[in-house]
């Protein structure tokens, strides 16, 4: 790809951007790739602690309010604090990547 110095308009920007990531499509959904499936992990997981922090009452009447497991809640709030700042990092490295693909196929590597 050619790079020439001097301003470009809007349209011109986003064409080159545009052109550039469908060219190589396979390697940029590749990079940001392991971000979302973290990002699943995350959701998965807290999807699945407020279900079993919630646990069922034994009780007679049926207005009493169900009584979260304080344990399960710690439990799930410190791993979704791990997961987040996991995803925080991988998240970083592959805007670095991206960045650095961009890079390497405007150099003709």
């Amino acid at each position: 790809m050619a790079m020439d110095l001097r301003p470009l308009t809007l349209g011109e920007l986003l064409d080159r951007a545009f052109h550039l990531y469908r060219r190589h499509l396979l390697l940029f959904v590749g990079i940001m790739a392991v971000p979302s499936v973290l990002a699943l992990a995350m959701n998965l997981l807290v999807e699945f602690m407020q279900r079993a922090a919630v646990r069922p009452v034994e009780a007679t009447s049926a207005d009493v309010p169900p009584v979260p497991d304080i344990g399960v809640v710690l439990a799930m709030f410190g791993g979704f604090i791990v997961l987040f700042m996991a995803y925080l990092v991988v998240y970083a490295v592959a805007l670095g990547a991206t960045t650095l693909a961009v890079s390497e196929i405007y150099q003709e590597r």
